[in-house]
């Protein structure tokens, strides 16, 4: 069995994009495919009902209204750019968008895209084997989501500039996008646009989105196959049967929040659990546990180990592991740093942000970012 650490960098299809989207082969391959093509034309774009935020304004003055908010949110694709690197086919980018009118007779403006994080999943592979009249869309304006939000980095802040004629509409769209590819992010989202003169708040809704798409079915991200677990040669191994559990977890965290989905990321709520499960899952004593999964080189360990002594209720013991997982991703992180791998520094501190604040932490990511700066 081999393991990979998740890069920014989008790898070629020789490098092990294409894996991604063909594991689950043995037996679940045309079963995917099947639904895959089922949920495509019921989630293309979820359209919400009625309008989401009312007019606002006197007479004389700008006075707008929102409606038909989308969200689509489907299986990545990827497509070949250079000789080393891929990128996300544009049609299959998440993506929010909605209709503005302006029912005033003044000319307005659509200044900012404004995101809050309310909450987000990391959710990594856990086995390797290998309404109303048509009104014109923007070109989309891409927002970077954080891989790890930290207190001070939820709200996400996006230029925008959408002319909104009087008597006319506009559609804006967003697209979404985070520095992984080997990986999802499931994230709760609060999406508000700024429009002026006044800058008034427009509330487009919460959201629960997949990014760069829904997590995979294969098998690999959630217990879900009989015949992958079978096939593994370490049973019970600590790692993988944490990752699961985050996973899972996770999900239903995100599942459990109000916010419009597409019927891909809905059908997370009716996960069937593989009868294998139990019998591969770790069940040693928490100490141990934690141990294995600090004793290795996966950053993400430190956040299942942190989640593994929380499970135990003993306050205490989970407060020594939050310290000792973070000193210990911070440690990677500047074992990436001294490697002149700013990127992954980059990731190790905003993974130790998110379960500490810490000024060493701080301190790394800000080195790191620079040294991303001068790499340009």
């Amino acid at each position: 069995m081999s393991w990979w650490r998740p890069q920014r960098r989008r790898p070629s299809p020789e490098a092990g994009i294409g894996a991604r989207r063909e594991r689950g082969g043995s037996g679940w391959g045309w079963r995917i495919q099947v639904i895959s093509a089922f949920l495509a034309i019921v989630a293309f774009v979820f359209l919400l009902g009625g309008k989401v935020e009312g007019l606002f304004g006197n007479e004389g003055e700008v006075r707008l209204e929102v409606a038909e908010v989308g969200i689509k949110n489907v299986p990545a694709q990827f497509t070949t750019v250079g000789y080393a690197e891929s990128e996300q086919v544009a049609s299959t980018e998440p993506r929010i968008e909605a209709t503005v009118r302006n029912r005033g007779d003044q000319t307005a403006w659509i200044e900012e895209a404004r995101v809050t994080v309310l909450d987000s999943v990391h959710i990594r592979t856990c086995i390797n084997q290998g309404g109303g009249p048509e009104v014109p869309r923007t070109d989309p304006y891409e927002v970077e989501l954080p891989d790890f939000p930290v207190l001070d980095r939820r709200v996400i802040k996006r230029d925008l500039h959408v002319e909104v004629q009087p008597g006319r509409g506009a559609r804006p769209v967003l697209t979404l996008h985070n520095g992984w590819t080997e990986a999802t992010n499931l994230y709760a989202l609060r999406v508000q646009l700024v429009a002026g003169p006044g800058d008034h708040l427009l509330n487009l809704g919460r959201f629960v989105v997949g990014v760069p798409d829904p997590p995979d079915r294969g098998g690999q991200v959630f217990p879900e196959s009989n015949e992958l677990f079978h096939d593994i040669s370490r049973p019970g191994e600590t790692f993988s049967s944490s990752c699961f559990r985050h996973n899972l977890e996770g999900t239903h965290r995100l599942l459990s929040q109000t916010g419009e989905r597409s019927a891909y990321v809905g059908a997370f709520s009716h996960i069937e659990l593989a009868s294998a499960w139990e019998h591969y899952a770790s069940h040693g004593p928490a100490e141990v546990e934690v141990s294995e999964l600090l004793d290795g080189p996966f950053a993400e360990a430190g956040i299942y180990a942190v989640e593994v002594a929380e499970r135990t209720g003993d306050e205490a013991f989970a407060a020594r592991v939050r310290a000792r997982a973070v000193a210990w991703i911070l440690r990677l992180g500047r074992e990436a740093l001294d490697e002149e791998s700013a990127e992954r520094a980059a990731e190790d501190a905003e993974m130790a942000l998110s379960l500490q604040g810490s000024p060493a932490a701080r301190r790394l990511l800000w080195r790191a970012e620079a040294a991303e700066r001068a790499e340009g």
